[in-house]
């Protein structure tokens, strides 16, 4: 639940209060509506305890990137029928959302980004990235939770990894990974 409100409600009040251009409005306005939508659903998630398999949740994952930014370049690369549990799930699909919300609001208004989903029998694989502004990943204020909590501390939750990549004028790449054993 603490996930939830940081990257949801407060993510999207801090988003809206922020909002200089036309498409940091249109952002901070979805980015709402996905808070409100998994605030009511919150009950329901904790409850579900069901696995997925990897096509599924590739598919769910590239239908909210595009709600987020519809002009990311999706792909995916399913060659497994490896069944992924609901907290897996659950922190590959908000630290994926994360990732792609943090590039809009830092990569520059002209950034582009790619999303690109892959498992394997080993587990799961999805790497973010855009070729924004960049920026040094050891200078980001402790006080930002976007990485730290919402990025990489969700996936060391489900004993996955997260690594983020970035350097001023070069872009940045985040890669989670999730390994089924």
């Amino acid at each position: 639940l603490d996930g939830l409100i940081h990257d949801s409600v407060l993510t999207a009040l801090i988003s809206a209060t922020q909002a200089k251009s036309d498409e940091e409005v249109r952002a901070s306005a979805e980015l709402a509506g996905t808070a409100l939508r998994k605030l009511s659903e919150a009950q329901k998630l904790h409850s579900d305890t069901e696995s997925v398999y990897c096509s599924e949740l590739f598919d769910s994952i590239i239908l909210a990137a595009v709600r987020i930014d519809p002009q990311i370049r999706a792909k995916k690369n399913c060659t497994t029928s490896i069944s992924v549990d609901a907290e897996a799930v659950s922190a590959l699909t908000e630290a994926t959302l994360q990732a792609i919300h943090n590039s809009i609001m830092h990569a520059g208004p002209k950034a582009s980004r790619e999303l690109s989903l892959k498992s394997s029998k080993a587990g799961i694989k999805v790497v973010v990235l855009d070729d924004g502004k960049g920026f040094r990943v050891s200078q980001v204020n402790r006080g930002r939770l976007g990485i730290k909590t919402s990025i990489i501390g969700r996936m060391l939750s489900v004993s996955g990894s997260a690594h983020v990549v970035s350097q001023p004028g070069q872009g940045t790449t985040v890669v989670l990974e999730w390994s089924n054993s």
